[in-house]
């Protein structure tokens, strides 16, 4: 075999060869070209909250003793659940949400004129609508609707003939709105940071012992919170 022969052969197995192992690597059009995961507001989801309320109450009683108005705010803790769900269309998100949390709010007054007045908030609750904008993986919204509690409040006037005393203990609805932030931290966890107002409306109760006078109240709350929500 000639010298020239042998050379050709060579080649000929070397380009091969190369031809092979090629064809054998991954293609990095291929890598480049694969799609990311979307990331989607989609869905039904859980979570848990804590939180700070501030409890507002105004006393106003009519034509008997020396007061006629006082008011006081309180302030305590608040945790508890909730769920809901959310819908995505392009970059607008819509949801309902529902929640429940226990609280330990407490506010009174009493002056010179022997009159004192308490009230207290054990229990907060919202049904609210959600309306949002979403930027990617974080979605800043505004929400409203129902919102119940869980209100005690009373007063007492002091005098020589009898101790004229109010009060009501029950659950009071009212309404609620505000608004929030939340950031997915992963596919399936989000964690959010949500402020409220909730208004009650106004109570009126006849006082005992026949002073022949009532008494109302107007009770209100504002709760900051923060929460974690698990999203299916």
């Amino acid at each position: 075999m000639s010298f020239k022969t042998l050379l050709l052969a060579t080649a000929s197995v070397v380009a091969i060869s190369s031809g092979a192992m090629a064809a054998d690597l991954p293609s990095k059009k291929g890598a480049a070209a694969a799609p990311l995961p979307v990331f989607t507001w989609t869905g039904f989801y859980v979570g848990a909250s804590v939180g700070t309320v501030s409890s507002m109450t105004d006393y106003s009683s009519a034509d008997y003793g020396s007061w006629e108005k006082s008011s006081t705010q309180g302030s305590g803790a608040l945790a508890g659940l909730g769920a809901g769900y959310n819908y995505q269309y392009g970059n607008v998100v819509v949801g309902l949400e529902g929640d429940y949390s226990f609280a330990t709010a407490k506010s009174g007054f009493g002056d010179s004129n022997y009159v004192a007045g308490e009230s207290k908030l054990t229990g907060f609750g919202t049904l609210r609508a959600r309306f949002g904008f979403a930027l990617d993986r974080t979605l800043v919204y505004a929400t409203g609707g129902l919102a119940i509690a869980n209100l005690q409040s009373k007063t007492v006037l002091y005098n020589d003939d009898a101790d004229c005393r109010s009060a009501f203990k029950k659950a009071s609805f009212g309404w609620t709105a505000g608004a929030g932030v939340e950031h997915a931290l992963s596919n399936n966890v989000t964690l959010k940071i949500e402020a409220l107002y909730a208004d009650f409306g106004k109570k009126s109760v006849l006082n005992s012992d026949n002073c022949g006078c009532t008494t109302s109240f107007k009770n209100t709350a504002a709760v900051a919170r923060v929460g974690l929500n698990y999203k299916f």
